[in-house]
């Protein structure tokens, strides 16, 4: 740590500094504000830190301080060095200590070389050689004991600063307390009163005094603490104490905005049964009837009728938002048109339409949904010029020469894009996704991956494929143009191509094995669409081998730049044709002949399917935890087992059993040894996989490919 960094940080103490007889914030979730969520009144801020005013005030301090004998690069070299005792101690001093001992200043002298020692006692502290014992806090204390604080004179603020940190560290926070109210309250306002005020609010969160902690993180813009506190005062009583004790108060204000986010967002809360929101998650798109929100609005009524807080329009709003979410929407209405009425930032006053969006959203009447959609609909609009405004393109070359490229956003300044993918698009999910609503689901989805940068993650992009009636039903929709209200607007807004709906509702139908009818969707699927598609390197020159059947290729994956701008073939549109030729073969032959013939769809089936190299043919991705629900590998086994117990040829019911183990099942084992304990998957063999290694165990003359397999070593 460079000293500097250590004498002018602007103190984010319940993220840095955290003692380690309290949680660690590394152990936990961090508090996440969701005061974009439903209701977004005012946003805690950043103050400079200590590259900024605090640097330039502790530059300034000691420039001053030796009457601009120093310069103040010289100031900034020693507080930057990586060494500044040696400096102190040593011969080569550099030129702002060497001012000091011209002057013999023992006194500023003293002071520096205990603020090398506090930076070495922090160091040792803070390191890895305490990971499981927590050091003793000794050091500091004696420290403290040992700084010397003069009665007036220049050194003394920064001696008071000194002591204060040493007593944090120390633990002793009462002291710290003590320390600011007999001498450091009068304090003029000033970056280092910031700090001293940041090491203040740390001991007051350490003696469980979070709201006077809260005010201070709130006013010296420290997020992260300032959400620690927040976190600490949750649920309708703290309000109620916040609004009796400190009405006029930001902190105040941003207690109501934290409640009111977490009783009317619980769908969307970040924290998973974090201590004091439990209750406020649930799932389901309205709210269950708990009784609170009855009694949150009571305490509204209550303070816009006494006029005790200075935004009033944040209380009318905030009730405006609690009704809307319950669905009483002409209650709502009231609420917000009272709002409008009230005394308020220019920042209420915008929020007011994004509550009057919200109470559309509930309301379930056409004027009202009607309404939604155009907000809707200007709202990502806006969200999308925010986000292009702020991106920044970023290139990386590798070594192979290809290069990539992507898109990073500060978003700290786009309020419309914040609001749209924290709050609306969350609720919509939650609202879309209900069993039989698959289609609305996936159209929202497609809107939601057509915003720039959308930062929410439900999205499960063409999963959809998985649902052959959704499937179905959302090609339909976009062929008869058939899209009314929401649909209408996901469908507008995500401009889906026809070629794309056509190809899902085809790769579903292979999926199923519903060959024919997939035709009907898949030759109507053009060549230039299937190009554009990200799977389209996967199809490329790929076909199931004969040299080695059953065993990946692992084909290179040819570059963009090699790859044609137009499909070749069809590739799907093919393989559901040679799918039917052969069921048309097998169905007019008999005997071994036919043995041959299913062994042949198996083969190309298995090759379809996701342990197979032509996987693309039937999905547009996969995982390991979808190995064994893929039904087109399901179909392949099935062939097999009957290839392997009607064929009279030895060798191709070896082969057929060959074929079955190489689709491989799993079963999850669960271990424990010592306290912990894990889950593994273990490969096995069913029972018809293990008659068809016996079968192979029994058979001479066998292919190559077979006869050295180390898939079946362990078997054999």
């Amino acid at each position: 740590m460079k000293l500097r960094n250590f004498l002018i940080a602007a103190v984010s103490l319940l993220a840095v500094m955290w003692p380690q007889t309290a949680e660690a914030c590394a152990d936990l979730p961090q508090p996440q504000s969701q005061y974009y969520t439903f209701f977004y009144m005012t946003p805690l801020g950043f103050r400079p830190d200590g590259e900024s005013a605090g640097n330039k005030e502790t530059v300034d301090f000691w420039y001053g301080y030796c009457n601009g004998k120093v310069t103040r690069r010289a100031i900034e070299t020693w507080l930057n060095s990586d060494n500044p005792a040696a400096a102190l101690t040593g011969n080569r001093p550099g030129k702002f200590i060497s001012c000091l001992r011209k002057r013999n200043d023992r006194a500023a002298l003293k002071l520096l070389s205990q603020c090398v020692e506090l930076n070495k006692l922090i160091s040792a502290y803070d390191s890895e050689l305490w990971e499981y014992e927590k050091p003793s806090v000794t050091g500091f204390r004696r420290l403290a004991d040992a700084v010397q604080v003069s009665p007036a004179g220049a050194l003394r603020p920064r001696q008071l600063f000194l002591k204060m940190r040493a007593l944090y560290r120390a633990e002793d926070y009462r002291a710290v307390v003590a320390l600011w109210e007999k001498d450091c309250a009068g304090m003029e306002q000033s970056p280092l009163r910031d700090r001293f005020e940041g090491y203040l609010a740390g001991a007051y969160y350490r003696l469980k005094d979070y709201s006077r902690a809260l005010e201070i993180f709130y006013r010296l813009g420290d997020n992260v603490s300032a959400e620690w506190c927040v976190s600490k005062l949750v649920g309708l009583g703290n309000l109620e104490k916040a609004v009796a004790g400190n009405p006029q108060s930001d902190a105040t204000l941003y207690l109501l905005q934290d409640y009111v986010n977490y009783l009317t967002g619980g769908i969307n809360h970040s924290l998973e049964k974090y201590e004091g929101y439990e209750k406020y998650f649930y799932d389901g798109p309205t709210l269950p009837d708990t009784g609170e929100c009855a009694s949150f609005i009571a305490l509204a009524d209550e303070v816009l009728a006494r006029g005790k807080v200075k935004d009033p329009m944040a209380w009318a709003s905030a009730k405006a938002v609690v009704l809307g979410v319950e669905g009483k929407s002409a209650e709502a209405r009231q609420a917000l048109a009272q709002a409008r009425l009230l005394d308020g930032t220019e920042a209420m006053r915008r929020n007011l339409e994004r509550v009057d969006m919200l109470i559309n959203l509930y309301d379930p009447s056409q004027a009202a949904q009607e309404r939604f959609i155009a907000q809707l609909k200007e709202l990502v609009a806006r969200a999308n010029a925010e986000m292009k405004a702020e991106g920044k393109v970023n290139k990386e070359t590798y070594s192979d020469g290809t290069s990539y490229e992507w898109i990073t956003y500060d978003t700290t300044g786009a309020d419309d894009h914040i609001f749209l993918t924290d709050c609306i698009l969350p609720r919509l999910n939650a609202m879309t996704s209900a069993p039989g609503r698959e289609v609305t689901h996936y159209l929202m989805c497609a809107m939601s991956e057509n915003l720039v940068n959308a930062p929410w993650m439900y999205q499960k992009g063409y999963a959809i494929v998985d649902n052959l009636e959704a499937c179905l039903a959302l090609a339909d929709m976009v062929r008869s143009g058939s899209a009314t209200g929401l649909d209408k607007a996901f469908m507008d807004l995500a401009g889906l191509p026809q070629a794309l709906t056509d190809d899902m509702a085809g790769t579903a139908l292979l999926r199923a094995g519903k060959y024919e009818e997939a035709l009907k969707y898949l030759d109507a699927v053009p060549l230039t669409f299937i190009a554009q598609q990200n799977i389209f390197p996967y199809l490329v020159g790929r076909k199931v081998s004969t040299r080695n059947p059953f065993n990946r290729q692992y084909y290179k994956t040819p570059k963009e730049s090699a790859l044609p701008k137009v499909a070749r073939v069809n590739y799907k549109a093919d393989f559901a044709r040679r799918v039917l030729a052969l069921e048309q073969e097998i169905a007019d032959s008999e005997g071994e002949q036919r043995a041959r013939k299913q062994y042949d769809l198996a083969l190309l089936l298995f090759n379809a399917s996701h342990w197979g190299d032509l996987w693309a043919l039937t999905s547009y991705s996969f995982s390991v935890y979808d190995y064994d629900e893929d039904p087109t590998a399901q179909r392949a086994q099935e062939l097999l087992e009957q290839v392997a117990q009607n064929s009279t040829d030895p060798c191709l019911r070896a082969e057929a059993g060959y074929g079955l183990l190489a689709i491989p099942r799993y079963r999850q084992q669960t271990h424990r040894e010592d306290g912990y304990t894990w889950n593994s998957w273990k490969r096995i063999l069913t029972g018809g996989q293990r008659n068809a290694l016996k079968c192979i165990q029994a058979t001479t003359g066998l292919p190559r490919y077979i006869r050295t397999c180390d898939a079946l070593k362990d078997y054999m």
